[in-house]
C-alpha cells in the first residue's frame, strides 16, 4: 500500500522479479522504487491429458524438471537448474530441445498476464499481436502470472560435459571435435544435466555475463577468442576469478522449427548465427571496476571483429 506521504517525484520506478534469471546484482530490483517479487508463484501443474504444464513465474527449472521427470515428461525449457522461468521464456530461451521445437518461448501456448491497468487476461493465439510480443519482449507488456507450456513424453538421454585442453582450441573452432581427456557424458534425466550446469555458477559470487550474436566463421570465432584472452590478462589475478567463453550455435534446425509467431526477429534466412557468451565470476567488490572494464574491452573488440567479418 502506498500512502499519500510517499514521494515518487514524477514517476514510480519498479522492477519485476520472477525466479531470478540474471546473476548481476540489481538485475531484477529497483532501489528506491518498487520490486514486484513473484517468488511465491511456484506452482507446477500438469494437465490431465499430459500435453500442457502450467507453471508459476517464481519457479526455477530445478523446481520444474523433477516433477516432470517423475512422470516421464519434459518441456522445452532452460538448461541451468537455478535459472528462473520468467526471464528465460519472455527473453526467448535456448533449450536442449531447441533443434526439435525452436526457442523456449515458441512452446508457450498461453500466458496469464496482468496488464498495466490491473486486468488479468489469457494471452494466446486468439490475441496474436500481444502473444507474439510476449515471446521475446521480456517484461515490457505486463506481469506474467502463469506460463502454460507444451509438454511431451521424455525419458533419459545422453549428455554431460566434455573438457578439452586449451591447446586443442584451433581444432574445435574448425570442426567442433577433438580429444576427450575429461568428460561427464552419460545417459540421465533432464534434471540431472541442468543441475550439473548450475553447479558451474554457485551462488554468492559476483557475476556478469555478456552475449553477442554474429555470423558463423572460423576466423571470426578465433578472433573473438583471442580478444577474450587479451581482455582477461589485466584481471587474471582477481580473487576467485572464473572466466569462460562459450559459443552457442543457432542453426536453421532451430529457426525453421521456431514459430514465426515470436518477436525475436530470427528465421532461416539468417543462416546459422552463433551466440557467443562471456561469463565472469569473482569474489571482491574492489575488483568490480577492473573486471567491468575488461568485459567492455572484449565486447568492443568482438563487435568490431564481427562488423568486419
Amino acid at each position: 500500500v502506498v500512502n499519500n506521504q510517499t514521494n515518487f517525484s514524477n514517476e514510480c520506478k519498479f522492477a519485476i522479479k520472477g525466479g531470478a534469471h540474471t546473476p548481476q546484482r540489481g538485475a531484477a530490483n529497483q532501489p528506491g522504487g518498487v520490486t514486484i517479487d513473484l517468488g511465491a508463484f511456484r506452482q507446477v501443474t500438469v494437465s490431465a491429458d499430459r500435453k500442457t504444464t502450467s507453471i508459476g513465474p517464481g519457479s526455477r527449472w530445478g523446481d520444474i524438471y523433477p516433477r516432470l521427470d517423475a512422470q516421464s515428461l519434459a518441456i522445452s525449457g532452460g538448461r541451468v537448474a537455478t535459472v528462473g522461468i520468467g526471464g528465460l521464456v519472455t527473453g526467448g530461451g535456448i533449450s536442449f530441445f531447441s533443434p526439435r521445437f525452436g526457442f523456449v518461448c515458441d512452446t508457450v501456448v498461453n500466458f496469464e498476464l496482468l496488464l498495466p491497468y490491473g486486468k488479468v487476461v489469457n494471452v494466446n493465439e486468439s490475441t496474436a499481436d500481444l502473444f507474439k510480443a510476449l515471446k521475446g519482449g521480456s517484461n515490457n507488456f505486463g506481469v506474467v502470472t502463469r506460463f502454460d507450456m507444451k509438454t511431451f513424453e521424455s525419458g533419459k538421454f545422453w549428455g554431460g560435459f566434455v573438457f578439452y585442453p586449451l591447446s586443442t582450441m584451433p581444432q574445435h573452432i574448425a570442426a567442433f571435435v577433438g580429444l576427450e581427456p575429461l568428460n561427464t557424458m552419460r545417459v540421465s534425466v533432464l534434471t540431472d544435466f541442468t543441475v550439473e550446469l548450475a553447479a558451474t555458477s554457485p551462488a554468492g559470487r559476483r557475476q556478469m555475463f555478456i552475449t553477442l550474436t554474429h555470423g558463423l566463421s572460423g576466423p571470426l570465432i578465433t578472433e573473438i577468442f583471442n580478444a577474450a584472452n587479451a581482455a582477461v590478462q589485466p584481471i587474471k589475478l582477481a580473487l576467485g576469478l572464473v572466466y569462460s567463453i562459450s559459443y552457442q550455435p543457432l542453426p536453421t534446425e532451430i529457426t525453421t522449427k521456431a514459430s514465426m509467431n515470436n518477436s525475436l526477429g530470427l528465421d532461416s534466412s539468417d543462416g546459422n548465427p552463433v551466440l557467443t557468451h562471456l561469463s565472469i565470476q569473482w569474489t571482491l567488490a574492489t575488483d568490480d571496476a577492473a573486471i567491468t572494464a575488461a568485459a567492455n574491452k572484449w565486447l568492443a573488440a568482438a563487435k568490431a571483429a564481427a562488423a568486419e567479418a
